[in-house]
């Protein structure tokens, strides 16, 4: 019986398109935006800063020193966390399943983001636990992290039911025998919690 449910948030809770951050960048630099997101994602670089292995202030002294940025920290900042729109149809499903479930959020995020999630939208109320991959110094599909959220939750793998719209994520929450859907839309997602009986 599914007693807590664990939501993603990049991907399912709120839109994400990181080319707005580096058309924005792009203003402000010598480099052209796809050299900005390359910069950024295929050199690790964003990754590590989910990790929490850098600081807000490192990532900016990197970037601002590799793509000769000319702005300052709260700029930087601000165009960083520029990428978010809410998912208005998964609002209604989160109020609904709160009235019955125990629901946690799962985010592989950064500082910037995360304090910019919690200023700009109220969804955050809604959950009992948070864990965001920064804080904890690991990321999905890492297993300590699944395991870390059930603790937080008080709760089985068998009793939690895991929404993420990566496919490795799903796979990883699977294997320590978590139910896991790979979230596409609202409305599949609705069908889905259905078919395996979660009230909605």
């Amino acid at each position: 019986m599914i007693k807590t449910i664990i939501f993603d948030i990049g991907g399912v809770i709120l839109n994400v398109d990181h080319m707005i951050m580096c058309r924005n960048y792009e203003k402000y630099s010598d480099f052209s935006a796809k050299k900005i997101k390359d910069a950024i994602f295929k050199s690790g670089l964003k990754q590590r800063f989910e990790h929490g292995d850098y600081t807000p202030k490192q990532v900016y002294e990197i970037l601002k020193k590799e793509l000769n940025l000319t702005i300052n920290f709260n700029m930087f900042k601000d165009i960083w966390s520029d990428i978010f729109w809410l998912n208005d149809q998964i609002m209604p499903i989160i109020r609904k399943l709160k009235k019955t479930y125990k629901l946690a959020l799962l985010s592989n995020t950064d500082m910037i983001h995360f304090n910019t999630i919690k200023r700009k939208f109220n969804f955050v109320k809604y959950f009992d636990v948070v864990v965001v991959s920064y804080t904890v110094k690991m990321m999905k599909p890492e297993q300590r992290i699944y395991e870390i959220t059930l603790k937080k939750a008080n709760t089985n793998a068998n009793e939690a039911l895991f929404i993420d719209d990566k496919e490795e994520n799903v796979a990883g929450a699977s294997k320590l025998g978590i139910k896991s859907i790979h979230f596409n839309n609202a409305d599949r997602l609705v069908r889905k919690l259905r078919a395996i009986g979660i009230e909605i």
